[in-house]
C-alpha cells in the first residue's frame, strides 16, 4: 500500500511540473506573437558578419542589418567577411544571400556584385547551399553600397607606428 502511495504522488508531482512548464511556455508564446506583429526599427540590428558566424542562435529569424562582400552567381550567392574570403573560397566565414535570379539581373544589383555592401534582412541559421556557408540572410529589404567615409581630418589625425626602428 505504501509503495502505491509513493507512485501516486510521484506522478502527481510530474503532472503538476509538466503543467507548470507548459503554462511558461504559452506565456512565452504569446509574448512572442505580440512582438512579431509589431515591427519597429528597433527590431533591425546593427551586426557584424563575425557576431552572425560565431553566435548565429542569438540571431536566428531576427532582423539584422550587415556590411560585407557580395559575390552573386549561379549556386555562389555569398556575402563575406573579407574579399580575400571570397577570393579564397572560404564560404564558413560568410553568408549565403537567398536572392532570385531575377534580381540578380537587375542593373542596380548587378553593379553591387563584387563590391563591399550594406544588407538588411532576416537571418537565418541554415547554412544555405550544400550547408558550406555560415548562416543565410533572407528577405533581403535593403542592398546598397557600402563607402565607408572618412574625412581628411580623421586621416590626418591617425597614428601610424613604424613597423620596425
Amino acid at each position: 500500500m505504501k509503495r502505491y502511495r509513493n507512485l501516486i504522488l510521484f506522478f502527481s508531482l510530474i503532472g503538476f511540473l509538466s503543467c507548470q512548464s507548459n503554462s511558461d511556455k504559452n506565456i512565452s508564446n504569446d509574448s512572442l506573437l505580440i512582438k512579431k506583429n509589431i515591427v519597429t526599427n528597433t527590431d533591425l540590428s546593427d551586426v557584424s558578419m563575425l557576431n552572425l558566424i560565431v553566435d548565429p542562435q542569438s540571431y536566428n529569424h531576427k532582423r539584422v542589418r550587415v556590411i560585407g562582400y557580395l559575390n552573386l552567381e549561379f549556386e555562389g550567392n555569398g556575402l563575406y567577411f573579407h574579399k580575400e574570403d571570397y577570393d579564397n573560397s572560404i564560404c564558413k566565414n560568410g553568408l549565403w544571400v537567398d536572392m532570385s535570379r531575377d534580381s540578380m539581373r537587375l542593373p542596380n544589383i548587378k553593379k553591387l556584385i563584387k563590391n563591399y555592401v550594406i544588407v538588411e534582412g532576416t537571418f537565418d541559421t541554415k547554412t544555405g547551399h550544400m550547408g558550406a556557408w555560415g548562416g543565410s540572410i533572407e528577405k533581403i529589404t535593403r542592398l546598397e553600397a557600402w563607402e565607408p567615409t572618412v574625412s581628411p581630418v580623421e586621416k590626418k589625425s591617425s597614428v601610424h607606428f613604424p613597423l620596425s626602428k
